[in-house]
Protein backbone atom coordinates (compact mmCIF):
# COMPACT_ATOMS: atom_id res chain seq x y z
CA UNK A 1 0.00 0.00 0.00
CA UNK A 2 1.37 3.41 -0.95
CA UNK A 3 1.78 6.32 1.42
CA UNK A 4 -1.30 8.07 -0.03
CA UNK A 5 -3.45 4.96 0.46
CA UNK A 6 -2.09 4.55 3.98
CA UNK A 7 -3.07 8.10 4.89
CA UNK A 8 -6.53 7.83 3.37
CA UNK A 9 -7.21 4.32 4.56
CA UNK A 10 -7.02 2.67 1.17
CA UNK A 11 -8.44 3.46 -2.25
CA UNK A 12 -11.98 2.89 -1.08
CA UNK A 13 -11.65 5.48 1.71
CA UNK A 14 -10.66 8.48 -0.39
CA UNK A 15 -12.50 11.70 0.33
CA UNK A 16 -15.26 12.55 -2.15
CA UNK A 17 -14.68 15.35 -4.62
CA UNK A 18 -15.97 18.64 -3.25
CA UNK A 19 -16.48 21.80 -5.31
CA UNK A 20 -15.92 24.03 -2.28
CA UNK A 21 -12.70 22.21 -1.39
CA UNK A 22 -11.40 22.57 -4.94
CA UNK A 23 -12.26 26.26 -4.93
CA UNK A 24 -10.33 26.73 -1.69
CA UNK A 25 -7.34 25.01 -3.26
CA UNK A 26 -7.46 27.54 -6.10
CA UNK A 27 -7.83 30.34 -3.52
CA UNK A 28 -11.31 31.35 -4.64
CA UNK A 29 -13.18 32.99 -1.77
CA UNK A 30 -16.83 33.96 -1.33
CA UNK A 31 -16.23 37.37 -2.90
CA UNK A 32 -14.68 35.64 -5.89
CA UNK A 33 -17.78 33.51 -6.29
CA UNK A 34 -19.94 36.64 -6.16
CA UNK A 35 -17.79 38.16 -8.89
CA UNK A 36 -18.22 35.01 -10.97
CA UNK A 37 -21.98 35.32 -10.50
CA UNK A 38 -21.83 38.93 -11.71
CA UNK A 39 -19.87 37.90 -14.82
CA UNK A 40 -22.43 35.18 -15.57
CA UNK A 41 -25.21 37.74 -15.14
CA UNK A 42 -23.47 40.04 -17.62
CA UNK A 43 -23.27 37.16 -20.09
CA UNK A 44 -26.97 36.42 -19.55
CA UNK A 45 -27.83 40.09 -20.13
CA UNK A 46 -25.89 40.05 -23.38
CA UNK A 47 -27.85 37.03 -24.58
CA UNK A 48 -31.13 38.63 -23.51
CA UNK A 49 -30.48 41.44 -25.97
CA UNK A 50 -31.20 38.87 -28.69
CA UNK A 51 -34.95 38.87 -29.30
CA UNK A 52 -34.94 35.27 -30.55
CA UNK A 53 -35.70 32.11 -28.63
CA UNK A 54 -32.04 31.07 -28.65
CA UNK A 55 -30.97 34.17 -26.74
CA UNK A 56 -33.77 33.70 -24.19
CA UNK A 57 -32.90 30.03 -23.58
CA UNK A 58 -29.16 30.58 -23.25
CA UNK A 59 -29.71 33.60 -21.02
CA UNK A 60 -32.03 31.57 -18.79
CA UNK A 61 -29.43 28.82 -18.47
CA UNK A 62 -26.84 31.40 -17.48
CA UNK A 63 -29.24 32.74 -14.84
CA UNK A 64 -29.43 29.22 -13.40
CA UNK A 65 -25.64 29.18 -13.17
CA UNK A 66 -25.73 32.56 -11.44
CA UNK A 67 -27.98 31.13 -8.74
CA UNK A 68 -25.60 28.17 -8.31
CA UNK A 69 -22.85 30.52 -7.17
CA UNK A 70 -24.77 31.57 -4.04
CA UNK A 71 -24.63 28.25 -2.12
CA UNK A 72 -20.97 27.88 -3.07
CA UNK A 73 -20.24 31.34 -1.70
CA UNK A 74 -22.04 30.47 1.54
CA UNK A 75 -20.07 27.25 1.82
CA UNK A 76 -16.81 29.11 1.33
CA UNK A 77 -17.81 31.81 3.80
CA UNK A 78 -18.16 29.35 6.68
CA UNK A 79 -19.32 30.17 10.19
CA UNK A 80 -17.21 33.33 10.67
CA UNK A 81 -18.07 35.68 7.79
CA UNK A 82 -16.14 38.86 7.22
CA UNK A 83 -18.12 42.11 7.31
CA UNK A 84 -16.42 43.54 4.23
CA UNK A 85 -17.00 40.31 2.36
CA UNK A 86 -20.69 40.35 3.28
CA UNK A 87 -21.02 43.95 2.11
CA UNK A 88 -19.28 43.26 -1.21
CA UNK A 89 -21.36 40.13 -1.78
CA UNK A 90 -24.56 42.06 -1.13
CA UNK A 91 -23.56 44.81 -3.56
CA UNK A 92 -22.70 42.29 -6.26
CA UNK A 93 -25.92 40.41 -5.47
CA UNK A 94 -27.93 43.55 -6.28
CA UNK A 95 -25.79 44.65 -9.20
CA UNK A 96 -26.15 41.41 -11.11
CA UNK A 97 -29.94 41.71 -11.11
CA UNK A 98 -29.77 45.29 -12.35
CA UNK A 99 -27.49 44.15 -15.17
CA UNK A 100 -30.04 41.51 -16.18
CA UNK A 101 -32.81 44.11 -16.19
CA UNK A 102 -30.69 46.37 -18.38
CA UNK A 103 -30.12 43.54 -20.85
CA UNK A 104 -33.85 42.82 -20.95
CA UNK A 105 -34.61 46.49 -21.58
CA UNK A 106 -32.04 46.71 -24.39
CA UNK A 107 -33.42 43.55 -25.98
CA UNK A 108 -36.98 44.83 -25.69
CA UNK A 109 -36.05 48.19 -27.24
CA UNK A 110 -34.28 46.46 -30.12
CA UNK A 111 -37.31 44.19 -30.64
CA UNK A 112 -39.64 47.17 -30.85
CA UNK A 113 -41.33 46.81 -27.45
CA UNK A 114 -42.87 50.23 -26.60
CA UNK A 115 -41.58 51.92 -23.45
CA UNK A 116 -39.21 49.08 -22.60
CA UNK A 117 -37.00 51.30 -20.43
CA UNK A 118 -40.02 52.71 -18.61
CA UNK A 119 -41.19 49.21 -17.73
CA UNK A 120 -37.67 48.37 -16.54
CA UNK A 121 -37.67 51.46 -14.31
CA UNK A 122 -41.05 50.42 -12.90
CA UNK A 123 -39.68 46.97 -12.05
CA UNK A 124 -36.69 48.53 -10.27
CA UNK A 125 -38.93 50.85 -8.28
CA UNK A 126 -41.22 47.99 -7.26
CA UNK A 127 -38.23 45.93 -6.15
CA UNK A 128 -36.82 48.88 -4.18
CA UNK A 129 -40.14 49.27 -2.33
CA UNK A 130 -40.20 45.55 -1.55
CA UNK A 131 -36.65 45.68 -0.18
CA UNK A 132 -37.45 48.77 1.90
CA UNK A 133 -40.50 47.15 3.50
CA UNK A 134 -38.60 43.91 4.15
CA UNK A 135 -35.70 45.81 5.72
CA UNK A 136 -38.07 47.81 7.93
CA UNK A 137 -39.75 44.61 9.09
CA UNK A 138 -36.44 42.94 9.87
CA UNK A 139 -35.00 45.91 11.76
CA UNK A 140 -34.84 45.51 15.53
CA UNK A 141 -35.89 48.66 17.32
CA UNK A 142 -33.54 49.91 20.02
CA UNK A 143 -30.50 47.90 18.93
CA UNK A 144 -27.32 49.82 18.01
CA UNK A 145 -26.15 49.60 14.44
CA UNK A 146 -22.70 48.50 15.63
CA UNK A 147 -22.66 44.86 16.60
CA UNK A 148 -19.65 43.56 18.57
CA UNK A 149 -17.32 41.36 16.60
CA UNK A 150 -16.49 37.72 17.38
CA UNK A 151 -13.88 38.89 19.90
CA UNK A 152 -16.29 41.29 21.64
CA UNK A 153 -14.42 44.37 20.44
CA UNK A 154 -15.85 47.88 20.32
CA UNK A 155 -15.59 50.49 17.56
CA UNK A 156 -12.82 52.21 19.55
CA UNK A 157 -10.81 48.99 19.73
CA UNK A 158 -11.28 48.46 15.99
CA UNK A 159 -9.89 51.93 15.21
CA UNK A 160 -7.17 51.88 17.87
CA UNK A 161 -6.06 48.31 18.61
CA UNK A 162 -3.30 49.63 20.89
CA UNK A 163 -5.84 50.45 23.58
CA UNK A 164 -5.54 47.93 26.38
CA UNK A 165 -8.16 47.71 29.09
CA UNK A 166 -5.68 46.12 31.51
CA UNK A 167 -3.41 49.19 31.39
CA UNK A 168 -6.05 51.57 32.73
CA UNK A 169 -7.11 52.26 36.27
CA UNK A 170 -10.24 50.51 37.57
CA UNK A 171 -11.64 53.95 38.42
CA UNK A 172 -11.54 55.07 34.78
CA UNK A 173 -15.16 55.91 33.74
CA UNK A 174 -14.52 54.81 30.17
CA UNK A 175 -13.51 51.39 31.45
CA UNK A 176 -16.86 51.06 33.24
CA UNK A 177 -18.71 52.13 30.11
CA UNK A 178 -16.91 49.57 27.96
CA UNK A 179 -17.35 46.76 30.46
CA UNK A 180 -21.03 47.39 31.20
CA UNK A 181 -22.04 48.76 27.81
CA UNK A 182 -24.31 51.67 27.01
CA UNK A 183 -26.42 52.50 30.04
CA UNK A 184 -24.51 50.03 32.16
CA UNK A 185 -23.89 52.45 35.05
CA UNK A 186 -27.56 53.43 35.03
CA UNK A 187 -28.49 49.77 35.26
CA UNK A 188 -25.97 49.24 38.04
CA UNK A 189 -27.42 52.10 40.08
CA UNK A 190 -30.98 50.91 39.62
CA UNK A 191 -30.71 48.67 42.66
CA UNK A 192 -30.55 44.91 43.18
CA UNK A 193 -32.19 42.54 40.76
CA UNK A 194 -35.77 41.54 41.60
CA UNK A 195 -36.47 38.19 43.11
CA UNK A 196 -37.26 35.26 40.86
CA UNK A 197 -40.90 34.93 39.90
CA UNK A 198 -41.72 38.63 40.25
CA UNK A 199 -42.80 40.83 37.37
CA UNK A 200 -40.43 43.44 36.00
CA UNK A 201 -40.91 46.43 33.72
CA UNK A 202 -39.90 44.48 30.66
CA UNK A 203 -40.70 40.88 31.60
CA UNK A 204 -44.20 39.90 32.76
CA UNK A 205 -44.75 37.48 35.57
CA UNK A 206 -45.46 33.82 34.73
CA UNK A 207 -49.02 33.36 33.60
CA UNK A 208 -49.35 36.97 32.50
CA UNK A 209 -48.87 36.31 28.79
CA UNK A 210 -50.83 38.78 26.71
CA UNK A 211 -50.33 41.69 29.16
CA UNK A 212 -48.88 44.95 27.98
CA UNK A 213 -45.21 45.54 28.78
CA UNK A 214 -43.47 48.85 29.41
CA UNK A 215 -41.93 48.75 25.93
CA UNK A 216 -45.38 49.01 24.36
CA UNK A 217 -45.45 45.45 23.06
CA UNK A 218 -47.38 42.47 24.27
CA UNK A 219 -45.84 39.42 25.86
CA UNK A 220 -45.05 36.75 23.31
CA UNK A 221 -44.57 39.34 20.57
CA UNK A 222 -41.06 39.60 19.19
CA UNK A 223 -39.57 42.82 17.85
CA UNK A 224 -39.44 41.60 14.28
CA UNK A 225 -41.40 38.38 14.02
CA UNK A 226 -44.83 39.54 15.18
CA UNK A 227 -47.10 37.62 17.53
CA UNK A 228 -46.88 33.87 17.87
CA UNK A 229 -49.09 31.88 15.46
CA UNK A 230 -51.56 30.96 18.22
CA UNK A 231 -51.84 34.55 19.38
CA UNK A 232 -52.24 35.72 15.79
CA UNK A 233 -55.05 33.25 15.26
CA UNK A 234 -56.82 34.46 18.42
CA UNK A 235 -56.53 38.06 17.24
CA UNK A 236 -57.95 37.24 13.84
CA UNK A 237 -54.68 37.81 11.95
CA UNK A 238 -54.19 35.36 9.08
CA UNK A 239 -51.36 32.90 9.71
CA UNK A 240 -49.41 32.32 6.51
CA UNK A 241 -47.77 28.87 6.24
CA UNK A 242 -43.97 28.98 5.81
CA UNK A 243 -43.98 27.57 2.23
CA UNK A 244 -46.54 30.16 1.14
CA UNK A 245 -44.60 32.90 2.93
CA UNK A 246 -41.43 31.87 1.12
CA UNK A 247 -43.21 32.15 -2.23
CA UNK A 248 -44.83 35.47 -1.36
CA UNK A 249 -41.46 36.89 -0.32
CA UNK A 250 -40.52 36.83 -4.03
CA UNK A 251 -36.74 36.47 -3.57
CA UNK A 252 -34.20 36.80 -6.34
CA UNK A 253 -34.42 33.14 -7.24
CA UNK A 254 -38.16 33.58 -7.88
CA UNK A 255 -37.57 36.76 -9.86
CA UNK A 256 -34.99 35.03 -12.04
CA UNK A 257 -37.42 32.15 -12.58
CA UNK A 258 -40.09 34.62 -13.69
CA UNK A 259 -37.58 36.26 -16.06
CA UNK A 260 -36.59 32.92 -17.58
CA UNK A 261 -40.19 31.80 -18.05
CA UNK A 262 -41.69 35.00 -19.42
CA UNK A 263 -38.84 36.05 -21.71
CA UNK A 264 -38.82 32.60 -23.33
CA UNK A 265 -42.56 32.61 -24.05
CA UNK A 266 -43.41 36.32 -24.41
CA UNK A 267 -41.41 39.56 -24.55
CA UNK A 268 -39.66 41.97 -22.19
CA UNK A 269 -42.82 43.96 -21.44
CA UNK A 270 -44.57 40.87 -20.05
CA UNK A 271 -41.43 40.10 -18.05
CA UNK A 272 -41.35 43.52 -16.41
CA UNK A 273 -45.10 43.48 -15.75
CA UNK A 274 -44.75 40.09 -14.04
CA UNK A 275 -41.87 41.40 -11.93
CA UNK A 276 -43.86 44.48 -10.90
CA UNK A 277 -46.87 42.36 -9.92
CA UNK A 278 -44.69 39.92 -7.97
CA UNK A 279 -42.92 42.68 -6.06
CA UNK A 280 -46.25 44.39 -5.33
CA UNK A 281 -47.69 41.16 -3.93
CA UNK A 282 -44.57 40.60 -1.82
CA UNK A 283 -44.81 44.14 -0.45
CA UNK A 284 -48.50 43.71 0.37
CA UNK A 285 -47.77 40.39 2.09
CA UNK A 286 -45.07 42.03 4.22
CA UNK A 287 -47.43 44.84 5.22
CA UNK A 288 -50.27 42.43 6.07
CA UNK A 289 -47.87 40.23 8.04
CA UNK A 290 -46.70 43.15 10.20
CA UNK A 291 -50.13 44.79 10.64
CA UNK A 292 -51.94 43.91 13.88
CA UNK A 293 -55.37 44.96 15.16
CA UNK A 294 -53.60 47.19 17.71
CA UNK A 295 -51.70 49.15 15.06
CA UNK A 296 -54.57 49.19 12.59
CA UNK A 297 -56.74 51.31 14.95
Amino acid sequence: MSDVDARTGGKGARRPWSVARRLREYQVGPTGMSQIGLLLAVAAAVWFTDSGVRGAVIGSLLLALVLCTDPLAERLRGDRPDRLDLWLSLMLFRLREYVVYAGLAVGGALAGVPDAWAWAAGALIAQALQDAVAAARGARAGEPEWAPGPDGGTPIDAVDPSRDVADRSPSDPSLTDELLGAGGRADASAGPAPAAGTATATEPAPGAAGTETAAGTRAGTGPDTGPAPAARARRGIPVVPPPVRAVLAFPQIARFAVVALTITIWDARVTFVALIVGCALATAAELVETTTPDTAR
